[in-house]
């Protein structure tokens, strides 16, 4: 099965984060806690991530590319790509956010109630590392 069909078949439903953030300079670490109610449509609708103090993310999920390759665009306007890197494995690159950063994150696909990723941060101009984010995803029962 793809990290798209899976994507699609699984991602669905609510789930409980935790996200762990540790900035290199300063080697502070701060974690949180969320519940996510995530929604997919196979539609070229907008679809909402809703957490529970009710941000929204929004996302839309274009299907018209054959070679597994998915492009999200989030509220804020970051343009990001997502491909499959091997089974259950996908590389996120966010390409610019506040036109000050690039972001780039590998999302593992355990099975459909676990999912863990782990993301870097990167200075545009200077290239070097920024922080760490460590983030697992537990799939609640509705």
């Amino acid at each position: 099965m793809s990290p798209i069909n899976f994507f699609d078949q699984h991602i669905e439903g609510k789930w409980l984060t935790q996200n762990n953030n540790y900035i290199l300079n300063t080697k502070k670490r701060k974690s949180y806690l969320r519940e996510l109610n995530i929604q997919v449509t196979q539609t070229p609708v907008i679809s909402h991530i809703t957490s529970k103090h009710t941000q929204n993310i929004m996302v839309h999920i274009n299907h018209l590319c054959k070679n597994k390759v998915l492009r999200i665009y989030k509220i804020n306007h970051s343009k990001t790509t997502c491909e499959q890197i091997d089974h259950r494995l996908i590389k996120v690159n966010y390409t610019k956010i506040e036109n000050k950063y690039y972001y780039e994150e590998y999302i593992y696909l355990f099975n459909a109630n676990l999912i863990f990723s782990v993301g870097i941060l990167k200075n545009k101009h200077k290239y070097n590392y920024i922080g760490i984010m460590i983030t697992s995803y537990i799939k609640l029962n509705d």
